[in-house]
C-alpha cells in the first residue's frame, strides 16, 4: 500500500496533520506513506518516524519544475492519495498523481472547487470543530479506532542547545512570539512590551522575543525600545532553533499562527491569545486552560484583516491578564525561579 498525504503548509497546519499522520501509520504499519509539501515546513517533517519520503513542492520554479515534480510522483504509482490543504493546487496535484483512488474533505469544506478532483470524500461536518479532529475524521472514514493524540516531531541536540543559548541562562524560560502571519491576529506590540516587563518584575527573568517576518522585526524593535529587559531573537533563528528553542522553553506566549502549534506539538506548555480567530477551531490542541479570548461584538470574525477602527477583542486581554495565566501555569509546572 502506497500512500501519499498532500498537504504544502502552513506551520501550524502542518503541525495540525500530525496526529492524523500517526494514527494513519499506526493503522497501517507496512504502507510506504509519503508526504509532498512546501520547503519552509520540511523541518517539521523531517525524520518523523512515521513517514518514509517527504517530497518537496516548490512552486517558485516554473512550470517546467512542476512538470517534474509531478512527473516523479506519477512514477511512485500511489494506490492512495489525500488531499487535506483542500485549495485548487492541491487538488490539481492529487488529480495529477493519476492514483484511482483519492480521498479528500466534503464538497462544503473545500475551498476553491478543489473537491472536483477527489474520487471519495469524508462525510460532511460543518467546519467549525478543531482543525486536528477535522483530519482525524479521514483516519475514522479509513477505519481508524486508535485516535490517542501523538506529535512526534524530531529534533536533534544541536536545535535543543541552540534554544538553551538563546536563552542565555533565564530561569523560567519564557518565550514570547510575537508575530502572527493575519494581521488581525496580532496582539498590540505595546501589550508584549507591558508583559514583558511585567514577567520581569515578578519572575527576575528576561523573556525571549521570537519572530521571523519583516513586520515581526519592527514589531520587536518597538518592544526593546520600550523594555530593554528582553533578549531579541526576532529573525535570528532558522526555523529548526526555533523549535529547540519553543521544546526548551517553561512556557510560550503566543497569538495563532504557527509557532503556537508548533510549541504545542513540541509538548510545551503555551498561553494562547485569540480574538479574531476561532479558538474551539484553530486553538492549541493542548493546554487550552491557559488561553485568553478577548471580546468584542464581532469576534471570533476568522477575517485576515480587522475591519473595525481598533482590534478590540485582542486589546481587550491586558498584559496583566496573561501574567496572572503565566504565574498559574509556572505554579502548576512547580517552576521556581
Amino acid at each position: 500500500m502506497k500512500i501519499l498525504i498532500v498537504k504544502f503548509g502552513a506551520l501550524g497546519d502542518v503541525v495540525g496533520a500530525l496526529p492524523f499522520l500517526n494514527i494513519l501509520r499506526r493503522l497501517m504499519p507496512n504502507a510506504e506513506i509519503d508526504w509532498v509539501v512546501e520547503p519552509l515546513s520540511y523541518p517539521i517533517l523531517d525524520q518523523h518516524p512515521a513517514l518514509d519520503n517527504i517530497i518537496l513542492f516548490r512552486r517558485d520554479q516554473g512550470f517546467r519544475q512542476l512538470f517534474y515534480q509531478i512527473k516523479q510522483l506519477r512514477k511512485n504509482h500511489y494506490d492512495l492519495v489525500i488531499d487535506l490543504q483542500r485549495i485548487l493546487r492541491s487538488g490539481l496535484v492529487t488529480r495529477l498523481t493519476g492514483a484511482r483512488r483519492r480521498l479528500g474533505f466534503d464538497r462544503d469544506r473545500c475551498k476553491e472547487q478543489s473537491w472536483l478532483f477527489t474520487t471519495e470524500r469524508i462525510p460532511a461536518k460543518p467546519d467549525t470543530s478543531h482543525i486536528v479532529d477535522q483530519y482525524i475524521e479521514f483516519a475514522r472514514h479509513l477505519g481508524a479506532t486508535d485516535l490517542a493524540i501523538e506529535y512526534g516531531i524530531h529534533l536533534n541536540n544541536a536545535d535543543r542547545e541552540a534554544g538553551l543559548t538563546f536563552f542565555s541562562g533565564q530561569h523560567p524560560r519564557i518565550a514570547l512570539n510575537i508575530g502572527a502571519t493575519k494581521p488581525a491576529n496580532l496582539w498590540p506590540a505595546a501589550s508584549f512590551a507591558r508583559l514583558a516587563h511585567l514577567i520581569h518584575d515578578r519572575f527576575g527573568c528576561r523573556p525571549l522575543l521570537t519572530g521571523n517576518g519583516p513586520e515581526d522585526k519592527q514589531r520587536a524593535q518597538a518592544i526593546t525600545k520600550a523594555n530593554q529587559n528582553v533578549i531579541n531573537c526576532v529573525g535570528r533563528m532558522t526555523l529548526p532553533e526555533l523549535m529547540g528553542t519553543l521544546e526548551t522553553a517553561d512556557a510560550v506566549i503566543s497569538a495563532d499562527t504557527g509557532p503556537l502549534h508548533l510549541a504545542t506539538g513540541l509538548g510545551t506548555p503555551v498561553i494562547a491569545l485569540f480574538g479574531a480567530a476561532d479558538i474551539r477551531r484553530t486553538g492549541p490542541y493542548l493546554h487550552r486552560e491557559y488561553a485568553l479570548v478577548g471580546t468584542a461584538p464581532c469576534a471570533p470574525c476568522r477575517k485576515r484583516h480587522c475591519t473595525q477602527a481598533t482590534n478590540q477583542c485582542l486589546e481587550s486581554i491586558s498584559p496583566e491578564m496573561a501574567l496572572k495565566q503565566l504565574t498559574r501555569l509556572l505554579d502548576c509546572q512547580k517552576i521556581q525561579t
